[in-house]
């Protein structure tokens, strides 16, 4: 009878832990979000390949025999790397902060100029830019974009959202909010099913950060954030808040909790709309989509 009565309470709890949290969400939605915003139909005979950064990404582009066969998503400094002129993908995602606001490290400003750059001068054909739907207040961080007449800006809301799934995937599905977005692979899965993507592979989605986070003899939490392009040059650094500052390891781990959570909503999401995601990184840390390499032929 006890057992009972504590399964009981615990789904009490949690149902008033999820009212709560869906009533909050609600108010951000209100207060954050652009409540009529659309992102562009498109027609998908292909299926869909999103190009996360990590370390095996390179091995994984360089295994498959005709990308041609797929359409791609890529991200956050992609544009740096040949890769961007060679595959030409069809969108390119970026949501951190650190791209547009003021009062980021100077590298921080540094980098983000290269990637304007390059994204003006290298993109010669037709491309969806997906930018925050806060990016709008900083234009003249990228205003050099909307000359390139081959670039389309769209926005999205990357507002959080918690409690019950069904007012959480009614939110997604209108494009107001979506899982905490820790991660620019999270708006990337969410705007890839908003569009019509039925089947859906994730390369480069190493997530291996646990393997490269340390505390050194100052307290300082470090962490080799290794990419495809600079795997065997990245240095240990604190991670930053929105550009600036460092996060104590318990903020860093939280932001991963936040991450690999998220993935878990963006499955139910999938199901709900019949679509499949397909963990096609080798060694992955994500551990909500099924890892099938059938769709990499």
């Amino acid at each position: 009878m006890k057992y009972k009565k504590d399964r009981y309470m615990s789904r009490v709890s949690t149902w008033f832990e999820n009212l709560f949290l869906s009533c909050t969400t609600i108010i951000k939605v209100l207060i954050l979000s652009k409540l009529k915003i659309e992102i562009p139909s498109r027609t998908h005979e292909k299926p869909l390949l999103i190009l996360a950064n990590g370390p095996s990404l390179t091995s994984q582009i360089n295994g498959i025999s005709d990308i041609k066969n797929y359409d791609l998503i890529s991200v956050n400094n992609f544009p740096l790397t040949p890769y961007y002129k060679s595959l030409k993908p069809f969108a390119h995602v970026m949501v951190a902060p650190e791209y547009w606001i003021k009062g980021v490290n100077e590298d921080y400003i540094q980098n983000r100029n290269a990637l304007f750059k390059a994204l003006k001068e290298d993109t010669n054909w037709n491309i969806i830019l997906f930018f925050p739907y806060l990016a709008r207040n900083y234009r003249k961080v990228y205003n050099p974009l909307f000359e390139n007449k081959n670039i389309r800006i769209c926005y999205f809301n990357p507002t959080p959202i918690d409690g019950f799934k069904k007012i959480n995937f009614w939110l997604m599905h209108r494009n107001l909010g979506m899982p905490r977005p820790h991660n620019v692979l999270i708006p990337s899965l969410i705007l890839a099913l908003n569009l019509g993507f039925k089947e859906i592979g994730l390369l480069g989605a190493d997530h291996s950060w646990l393997n490269d986070i340390w505390v050194d003899e100052n307290n300082q939490v470090l962490l080799t954030q290794k990419h495809f392009y600079d795997e065997d040059t990245a240095k240990a650094l604190p991670m930053t808040k929105k550009g600036s500052g460092k996060r104590k390891l318990h903020e860093v781990l939280l932001k991963f909790h936040y991450s690999f959570r998220s993935y878990f909503l963006i499955k139910d999401y999938s199901i709900k709309l019949q679509a499949k995601i397909y963990n096609l990184t080798k060694g992955s840390y994500i551990d909500a989509f099924e890892r099938d390499g059938k769709l990499i032929k």
